[in-house]
């Protein structure tokens, strides 16, 4: 009846499992439960163990079954136990457990016995006793509730069940039958013209049962015997002390009632203060989530347009400087022709440039040059009619080298036919990469794509193509 140590395995394996673990520590505590008559708390702990058990464990889902259908039966609620005792029967038929199946079908013979269907009752026990390879302890508890059974139904046959009780004590097993038994015996001695006996058996049950159910059999007994004086004597004594029980029981009841009830409030309204706690828990973690993700996103689009705004005012600077270097003498040829076709956007970045470092960022400098850069950039990059006339100027002063390259390399993308321009006229990786908006990294992984294509292929003009990427 301590549930102390099945506390702490419930609360071990339902947090660590294994699941099947679980299913055991919550039916072993349950049954500390029933062993304490706390039939609610039991079935509770039974049901949080059938739910899991259906998948982990068969033989304890069937013992949980069967478990329940006592807490039932314990209550009066015969029906309901019945179909605990029926599925429990099932599993251990799948199981092949005979003993555990039989166990069962004796607790529904009991069932049907309490639901008044003495008849299916006794016919359920009488196949027990017959089967040839059945337990010993259930055939002589079979054979005792058939002999209380042929002492109580309607259509009595109390020599037979004199003969069963007989059978069951001459064999030694008479600490099987209760005091219950023994006053049926006594009963059925007494009508079958073995009253000295009965009267003797009697003697000795009134020396260990002063319960109202002695009353009431000795009622039946001298009723039975036509003693009516004394038989209504014995029923009275039986009406006021079964009263008397009754009442002591609903008074243990009540009051288990009330103090289940008020338990329960409790935890009800702990439960409901906890819930509250972790709502309110819970709720100032989402707004931190919230902040902390608006705060990611805004902290990463600033960040972004940063370094967008850098790469655009770079672009700028490295445009300018290139304006400022073809205007010497000995500027490559080239380059110069190249700044000369795209001469007009050059100029508006350079001078944009120039407004920039003027202001030294201030009046929102910054800003407008970005957006300004940026859209004659995109123009720029979409610019393919500029694009084609500057690969003809260089085929014109280079000997067709940009036709071979495509026609002798085929399968390279239009950004490397790019780059391998820029390299033509001498651009380094920095301002290709800033023309072409990617990075150098980019840059350097195209141009050893482009090289080993070169040495896959083996072209004509192989040496004069590695020398440009060179």
């Amino acid at each position: 009846t301590d549930d102390s140590i099945a506390s702490v395995a419930v609360e071990y394996f339902s947090k660590k499992g294994p699941q099947k673990y679980n299913v055991r520590s919550l039916y072993y505590q349950g049954v500390v439960y029933y062993n304490q008559k706390k039939y609610d708390k039991a079935i509770i702990n039974f049901t949080r163990a059938e739910k899991l058990a259906k998948n982990v464990d068969t033989l304890y889902l069937a013992m949980l079954k069967g478990i329940q259908a006592n807490v039932y039966i314990n209550t009066y609620n015969d029906r309901e136990a019945l179909k605990y005792l029926n599925q429990a029967y099932k599993i251990y038929s799948t199981l092949s457990l005979d003993y555990y199946k039989d166990v069962t079908k004796l607790k529904i013979a009991k069932s049907y016995f309490n639901l008044n269907e003495k008849s299916r009752a006794d016919s359920i026990l009488q196949n027990l006793i017959d089967k040839p390879d059945i337990d010993e302890n259930i055939r002589i508890a079979s054979l005792s509730d058939i002999a209380f059974i042929n002492v109580v139904k309607s259509d009595k046959d109390l020599k037979r069940a004199s003969e069963l009780y007989e059978k069951i004590m001459y064999n030694g097993d008479g600490s099987f039958l209760t005091y219950k038994d023994y006053w049926a015996y006594s009963f059925a001695l007494s009508n079958i013209g073995r009253g000295k006996e009965s009267q003797k058996l009697v003697t000795q049950l009134l020396q260990v049962d002063s319960s109202a159910t002695a009353y009431y059999w000795q009622y039946l007994i001298e009723s039975s015997k036509g003693n009516y004086y004394n038989a209504l004597t014995f029923l009275e004594n039986f009406v006021t002390l079964n009263n008397n029980e009754v009442n002591e029981v609903l008074k243990q009841s009540l009051a288990l009632s009330q103090r289940d009830y008020y338990e329960s409030q409790f935890e009800i309204a702990e439960y409901k203060a906890h819930n509250r706690k972790l709502t309110i828990i819970s709720g100032i973690f989402s707004l931190f989530f919230i902040f902390g993700l608006i705060y990611f996103v805004i902290s990463t689009y600033t960040r972004r347009l940063r370094e967008e705004k850098e790469y655009y005012l770079y672009y700028a600077d490295e445009i300018s400087r290139q304006l400022e270097a073809s205007k010497n003498e000995d500027y490559p040829e080239l380059k110069r022709k190249y700044i000369e076709l795209f001469k007009s956007k050059f100029d508006i970045i350079g001078s944009l440039y120039e407004q920039y470092t003027l202001f030294d960022g201030k009046n929102n400098s910054e800003h407008i040059i970005y957006e300004k850069v940026s859209s004659i950039v995109e123009e720029f990059r979409n610019d393919y009619s500029n694009r084609e006339q500057f690969e003809s100027i260089l085929n014109e002063n280079m000997d067709n080298i940009v036709s071979k390259f495509r026609m002798e390399i085929p399968k390279l993308k239009e950004m490397d036919y790019s780059i391998f321009c820029f390299m033509l006229i001498g651009f380094d990786a920095t301002t290709i990469s800033h023309l072409l908006n990617t990075t150098m990294n980019v840059i350097y992984i195209r141009k050893s794509r482009m090289k080993k294509s070169i040495e896959e292929t083996n072209p004509e003009h192989k040496i004069q193509f590695l020398e440009v990427l060179n």
